[in-house]
């Protein structure tokens, strides 16, 4: 058996289903919404590791409506702006 590929397979059957959750939701909550939108305000919910007198920090990236509705919906706290990158990994792991 290809272990590699099941892997694949299982990683692209776990995505299907967590995009579906996510459409209910915001349909449940009347946000509008479409595939491409969603994985797109997904890619761009990024942050930047910088350090800053020897401490690292993650710096978020900004927001837009879209992406706060998904965190939102999702019960997920914004993350601060600017954070320790220690306590944000704790938040994302």
């Amino acid at each position: 058996m290809d272990t590699e590929k099941n892997k694949r397979t299982y990683c692209n059957e776990f995505h299907i289903i967590i995009q579906r959750t996510l459409e209910l939701e915001l349909e449940k909550n009347n946000i509008e919404y479409s595939h491409e939108k969603i994985r797109e305000a997904i890619k761009k919910m990024e942050y930047s590791e910088i350090r800053l007198k020897d401490k690292l920090f993650a710096l978020r990236a900004n927001l837009n409506d879209f992406q706060k509705a998904i965190l939102k919906t999702l019960k997920i706290e914004k993350p601060k702006k600017m954070m320790e990158l220690d306590e944000f990994k704790k938040i994302i792991s």
